[in-house]
């Protein structure tokens, strides 16, 4: 049995690198792959639809992931990998130090996911980019696809980027608007009213 774990230990974590990106390799899993190539299969005989929705999820992934990777680089700590795999991905990067910066960094995959959403949200409105049911396929996985996948990537929970993403929060009211407000309070607060005497009120009191 150990032997036979042995075997395909290596097989079941199997990636294969598809490209670079300054610096920084791509890997796929294979399993990704396989059920890209049943789609295509599906595709070639029936509906392509399928084939481009799970296409167009991987894209997501793959724009979230390299959001990560933007913000690690950003903040100066080193990126050299991202993988993807059926369903979701893993940016490997420098743990951020502070928890400033890991907020920051778990912000950068929804943000860069955000630069697909909205265009895509917005062209889907519109009866020109829904001419054919892929070009509505592709869109409606950039926009509403993407939307549930941005909420839920969002879920305050330690396993997802939320458990540390909403943690900017306080640190920001902490740090950024407290002291806002309190400079603004201090400048409304009106200095205490001084009577002006003229000279020649004291000349008067003095004779």
């Amino acid at each position: 049995m150990k032997r036979l774990l042995n075997k395909v230990g290596p097989i079941i974590h199997k990636y294969f690198k598809l490209f670079s990106i300054k610096g920084i390799e791509i890997h796929v899993h294979w399993s990704a792959l396989v059920i890209l190539l049943i789609l295509a299969i599906i595709g070639a005989v029936r509906d392509p639809s399928l084939f481009i929705v799970y296409t167009g999820l991987l894209l997501i992934i793959f724009v979230h992931e390299m959001g990560h990777a933007y913000v690690a680089r950003w903040l100066g700590y080193s990126c050299y990998r991202v993988t993807i795999n059926f369903i979701f991905g893993k940016c490997w990067a420098q743990p951020p130090e502070t928890l400033y910066e890991r907020a920051l960094f778990a912000w950068g995959g929804v943000m860069f996911q955000c630069l697909l959403f909205l265009p895509a949200i917005v062209l889907i409105q519109f009866p020109l980019f829904n001419a054919s049911r892929y070009s509505t396929a592709l869109l409606a996985t950039f926009s509403y696809l993407n939307g549930i996948w941005i909420a839920f990537n969002l879920a305050p929970t330690r396993r997802l980027d939320g458990g540390t993403a909403w943690k900017l929060v306080p640190i920001l009211y902490e740090f950024k608007v407290k002291p806002y407000f309190n400079s603004k309070q201090r400048a409304k607060k009106k200095p205490k009213h001084l009577t002006l005497v003229s000279t020649d009120e004291n000349e008067k009191k003095e004779s």
